[in-house]
């Protein structure tokens, strides 16, 4: 029978890689510089290979090191998600799920499948909300179970389970009065023929809208400019300005019917949004993924989304 690894060795590993220094992660973990470099020699003897190249600021992780790296964030979530579900069993209280969130999926909906979750299995909720990069980082540090938001297409996602949820879409939107919301299926030119409020021209989502129209001969109309999406919501809701807005940004005004989208699809983009996490789903999160699936599919303004997981 295989021996099994040194679960010490690894976290001690993992603090190592996450700071890299020995000193600094000896410090966080309360041992001697001495004990710590005795147990990464331990484990890489064990393992049989190098896990970190010493240089002058420190160490730095080698290719195998790399390679091991989200198996032991996976075995640290691991360690947290049994140490937090002991104590909640041991005081008598209920269970725990700490979740990341990245300011994308429709407030509405996460809302309602979170109560929907607590008046289901009576669970202790908390909730981050941050950047992308934010969030990741509290989820390898196994700070959050899992992160709610864009799926990670770059290197960034080595070691990280996404799972889809729905697609968050871009599209133009006007006041219920407008003429633009009433026609089924508006030209580029028609389009032009509106004033604009959008980002500023170096923005690269200014900057894409402006190549589309330029395509089809279209120069548009664009009197004011801001990035502030609070404040282009307002004053496209107060007046005949047309603009350009991620759904989660409008649903809750094209819901109240302050807003309307216009049928113009020649330029809708869809992102995947969903779940990330490192460790094995648990029974809350995956409720909690199901009951937004749901929500998203009863709601007009969500796109029926395929169930899958990628690596």
């Amino acid at each position: 029978m295989a021996r099994l690894l040194n679960t010490h060795g690894l976290l001690a590993f993992l603090a190592v890689a996450e700071h890299g220094s020995i000193n600094a992660a000896a410090e966080q973990l309360h041992v001697s510089q001495p004990a710590l470099t005795r147990t990464i020699r331990e484990l890489e003897e064990q393992l049989g290979a190098r896990l970190f190249e010493r240089n002058a600021k420190g160490v730095t992780l080698t290719d195998f090191g790399f390679g091991i790296l989200g198996h032991a964030r996976r075995l640290r979530a691991e360690l947290e998600l049994i140490e937090r579900n002991a104590r909640a069993h041991v005081s008598g209280k209920r269970r725990h799920l700490a979740i990341g969130a990245v300011p994308v999926h429709p407030v509405a909906l996460v809302a309602k499948a979170i109560v929907d979750l607590y008046a289901a299995e009576n669970v202790a909720v908390s909730v981050v909300v941050g950047s992308q990069a934010e969030m990741i980082e509290l989820l390898k540090a196994a700070k959050v179970e899992m992160v709610l938001g864009p799926l990670l297409t770059h290197k960034d996602s080595t070691g990280l389970v996404q799972e889809l949820i729905n697609y968050e879409e871009f599209g133009f939107y006007c006041r219920p009065d407008h003429p633009l919301a009433h026609s089924a299926a508006p030209t580029a030119a028609e389009l032009g023929a509106a004033r604009w409020i959008l980002g500023g021209r170096d923005t690269t989502p200014r900057a894409r809208i402006d190549a589309h129209f330029a395509q089809a001969g279209v120069i548009l109309d664009v009197p004011l400019e801001t990035e502030d999406v609070n404040l282009r919501r307002s004053i496209v809701t107060q007046s005949q300005f047309v603009s350009a807005f991620q759904t989660h940004h409008v649903f809750n005004e094209v819901r109240a019917g302050t807003l309307a989208k216009i049928a113009y699809v020649q330029i809708e983009e869809r992102q995947p949004i969903g779940c990330i996490r490192i460790a094995e789903p648990t029974e809350l999160s995956q409720r909690l993924v199901a009951l937004l699936r749901q929500t998203y599919d009863s709601t007009p303004l969500a796109s029926p989304a395929p169930s899958f997981r990628s690596p």
